[in-house]
């Protein structure tokens, strides 16, 4: 009888369950913003972030970039379903900017969480990675990166590069990555005000970004725990991205399940695929 128990705890401890990760691919997260009682406390998995440009596990945010976008994902996450358990993982790849070779072992690293049994449903890469100024060689392995991680049915939540322009019309070598990719699994944000219309300096493009999202002032944390208010694209892919973490696609395609819970405005007409956008539903 006790070996059956013994068998069965064991197998209980085998099979049980490993939370998905909506993992983040940024410049880390400041201790302070995970602390007890601060915004991003028990948000993060235990032991599963890792610092790529240090190159050791654990996270640390000199630039306050992947802390601010943390934030706005727990906040949209906490408001879509109130006893959200940790879910979020972030992996450094960089300061301010992110080298290629550095963001290409963030790839990498997806593998070794996957061997340990988490599922990686949702990547949030809130950075533009401009040809112009990558080697080639290295653009091109990047590219293939994201490919296989898309084609293998994850879901990449993309910024834009904040500079306004039709992402359509862009010349092949001015397409940055992931946000100029196209792919059914490849969900490119365009940030707009909270009524949904195009914000300053928004990026279109009918085929390349699929919708926008409330990203002008959203109150977040810094890397020194404090809290402040930032626009931008990076903004509203993080509100995107915790959307989608939140919508079991099923069946049905990321983009059909984003374009029936999202919220259409006329603005969009000719700015997006979908034509809707989504509101930050965290703090004002």
């Amino acid at each position: 009888m006790k070996y059956l128990v013994l068998f069965g705890l064991l197998s209980l401890s085998l099979f049980a369950q490993k939370p998905s990760l909506l993992v983040i691919i940024d410049t880390g997260v400041g201790p302070e913003c995970v602390s007890t009682g601060a915004l991003l406390h028990r948000a993060f998995v235990p032991d599963v972030s890792y610092d790529l440009w240090q190159g050791r596990p654990g996270f640390r945010d000199h630039s306050g970039h992947g802390s601010h976008v943390s934030g706005v994902v727990w906040q949209q996450l906490r408001a879509l379903h109130h006893a959200q358990e940790p879910s979020l993982c972030m992996l450094r790849a960089g300061y301010g900017k992110f080298p290629v070779g550095t963001l290409l072992k963030a790839f990498e690293h997806l593998g070794s969480l996957r061997e340990k049994g988490y599922e990686v449903p949702v990547i949030l890469c809130s950075f533009a990675l401009d040809p112009a100024k990558t080697n080639p060689v290295a653009f091109a392995k990047f590219k293939e990166a994201l490919l296989a991680e898309l084609k293998r049915g994850t879901i990449i939540v993309s910024s834009t590069d904040g500079r306004g322009k039709d992402l359509d019309q862009l010349k092949p070598r001015e397409r940055f990555l992931p946000g100029c990719l196209i792919h059914p699994n490849l969900i490119t944000v365009a940030v707009s005000s909270k009524d949904g219309f195009p914000a300053p300096r928004a990026c279109s493009g009918k085929k390349t970004v699929f919708c926008s999202a409330e990203g002008t002032r959203l109150k977040s944390c810094w890397n020194d725990g404090s809290l402040r208010k930032i626009s931008g694209s990076s903004q509203a892919a993080a509100v995107v991205a915790a959307t989608a973490f939140h919508l079991s696609p099923g069946r049905d395609s990321i983009r059909q399940v984003l374009k029936k819970h999202g919220k259409r405005n006329p603005g969009l007409l000719t700015q997006t695929a979908s034509e809707v956008y989504f509101k930050f539903q965290g703090e004002q």
